[in-house]
């Protein structure tokens, strides 16, 4: 007896079903996939169609086996809009949708496709409250989403601006890529091509080749593109196993090669004739080749273990999972998802060209070994290479408007020579050398004249020194300094007293007429060693200057040290 009820409790349910509508519809229902509703009408429901609507009925067999029926009820106390929602199938004629009133009338159910963001065929039904519909369908033309009309607006809406973000990218990519192998000569022309060829899959499937493509042609071309893009791949992958030097797998590629050849000639053969098993068959042989080349790249990448067949690798497994998806789109969802595959084949190609491109700039700019280089030949352009420095040491040490050496000069020399006199335990001397009242020079006749006195008193210093050793520079304005190396303070006087009389005994030249010019000289000398400073000798002389300024100008003056041995001279 328990049994019993338990059973009669079962089966309740699938009675009340019957009775009642089999899609009972509210306010909360937004999407209801309706795939698995449908039911076969029977032989009393296909008469009765038959006797409402005669001339829009559809022409099928006596009991009925190719239609299907969809039963909806409206749950709600007003009346409201739901839109039937299908992929638009290839084929160019359809059969008519039917629906059935309450009130026995039957009509043909209007429909309109759009293309934007996908192809999408829309059939709209208005139900009154609490009434309650039966829809009559051919198989080939089943809807597979049911959905409220404020809900599926919104989603178009959403789905387009995805699609648009998704075209924008996959675009720009593309055209990267077409510009950096235009940069390349068209060296990566290939995988442009693939690039190309896999959008135009993607556009045709969505439904954008439509408004300029005839019907018939659409599925053929799928299948074409893929084709075709299964070819470029295997070129792209006989280039790099050439490259690479691994070569086992040219045989495999070679088969493949041909049954995308053949791939492409059935192909067009199906744009001109329709052949119904061989349109099915296609999308499985294709999917086939792809499962095929990407377990040829999978053992290419573990031989090799490179950069780019890891990319090539990439590639094949998205576009293997393209022609999945293809074969598997149920709704305008699915449809959308083909453009996640593409995107990835778009930056996986442009990472490898790029990874191409740095590797092609390393070994530009990477120096080349050439061993026919000898050691003579490596010493003697060491020897320029030192000379040109050299040279340039020394031009950086000249003063420009007199010619001598400048203050750098000095201070690494002076320096230099303190170094070797604490080293040696020679005297080191020191004149500074101030032109009197040059100022008033400037002053009168301006400071072009005053630039020709400077260049005419340093040239006759250079010939006042004898010894090629003694250097004479500029040390800033009107004040020159000499450094004589080796040189007791008998020795720095002879020469102070040759530089007085070189400079005052003749006028100096100039545009505006002979100019005399004196010169007040302070000299100091001294053996360096560590307890002295290094600015000590330049301190007394600069002090004998002033000493030799304040004694009435046009004089030298000698600065007071402390007594010392001077060495014999060689």
């Amino acid at each position: 007896m328990r049994f019993a009820f338990t059973f009669i409790l079962i089966l309740m349910p699938s009675i009340f079903i019957n009775v009642e509508a089999h899609v009972s519809l509210t306010e909360r229902n937004r999407l209801i996939p309706i795939s698995v509703l449908y039911e076969v009408p029977t032989q009393k429901q296909i008469s009765l169609y038959q006797q409402l609507a005669p001339e829009a009925f559809l022409h099928e067999n006596e009991n009925g086996g190719s239609a299907k029926l969809l039963i909806l009820k409206n749950n709600t106390d007003q009346q409201r809009n739901w839109i039937l929602t299908s992929l638009s199938p290839f084929e160019a004629e359809k059969s008519p949708i039917l629906i059935r009133y309450p009130n026995k009338t039957v009509t043909k159910l209007s429909g309109q496709i759009i293309h934007w963001p996908a192809q999408v065929e829309l059939h709209e039904i208005t139900i009154r409250a609490n009434e309650r519909v039966e829809i009559l369908f051919n198989q080939t033309d089943l809807p597979t989403q049911l959905w409220s009309q404020e809900w599926l607006t919104n989603k178009l809406g959403q789905y387009s601006q995805y699609s648009s973000l998704m075209w924008g990218a996959i675009l720009s990519v593309l055209l990267l890529h077409l510009c950096n192998c235009t940069l390349l000569a068209g060296r990566n022309l290939k995988s442009v091509l693939l690039q190309i060829s896999l959008a135009a899959v993607l556009a045709n499937e969505l439904g954008l080749f439509k408004l300029v493509m005839p019907t018939s042609y659409q599925e053929a071309s799928t299948h074409l593109l893929l084709s075709i893009s299964l070819l470029l791949m295997i070129h792209i992958l006989e280039h790099q196993s050439k490259t690479s030097q691994f070569t086992q797998n040219n045989q495999l590629l070679t088969v493949l090669n041909s049954a995308a050849i053949l791939g492409i000639i059935t192909s067009l053969v199906l744009t001109q004739v329709t052949i119904e098993s061989l349109a099915s068959l296609l999308p499985h042989y294709l999917l086939s080749c792809f499962v095929i080349l990407l377990s040829i790249s999978i053992y290419g990448l573990f031989k090799t273990r490179g950069f780019e067949y890891l990319c090539h690798l990439g590639c094949i497994l998205f576009i293997t999972l393209f022609c999945g998806l293809i074969q598997n789109s149920a709704n305008i969802a699915d449809k959308l998802l083909l453009y996640l595959p593409i995107l990835g084949v778009s930056l996986l190609s442009f990472t490898s060209l790029q990874a191409k491109l740095a590797e092609l700039s390393i070994n530009t700019f990477k120096p080349e070994y050439n061993p026919s280089l000898n050691k003579a030949e490596l010493q003697h352009k060491f020897q320029e290479l030192e000379m040109s420095h050299r040279l340039l040491q020394e031009k950086n040490a000249i003063d420009f408007l007199t010619g001598l050496k400048n203050r750098q000069f000095f201070d690494d020399s002076y320096h230099s020579e303190l170094a070797r006199s604490a080293r040696e335990g020679t005297p080191l001397s020191l004149i500074l050398i101030d032109l009197d009242h040059f100022k008033s020079v400037n002053d009168n006749y301006g400071h072009q004249v005053g630039d020709e006195v400077l260049k005419m008193v340093a040239k006759r210093f250079y010939y006042a020194l004898n010894r090629p050793a003694d250097a004479i520079c500029r040390y800033g304005g009107e004040e020159f300094v000499i450094l004589l190396p080796n040189t007791h303070i008998q020795g720095a006087k002879h020469i102070a007293e040759q530089i007085g009389k070189a400079v005052n005994t003749k006028p100096i030249l100039t545009a505006q007429g002979d100019i005399n010019i004196t010169i007040s000289q302070g000299v100091a000398s001294l053996t360096h060693h560590s307890s002295i400073d290094d600015l000590q000798l330049l301190n007394l002389a600069d002090k004998a200057l002033y000493r030799a300024k304040g004694l009435g100008r046009n004089r030298f003056e000698v600065a007071s040290s402390k007594p010392y041995i001077v060495k014999e001279q060689a």
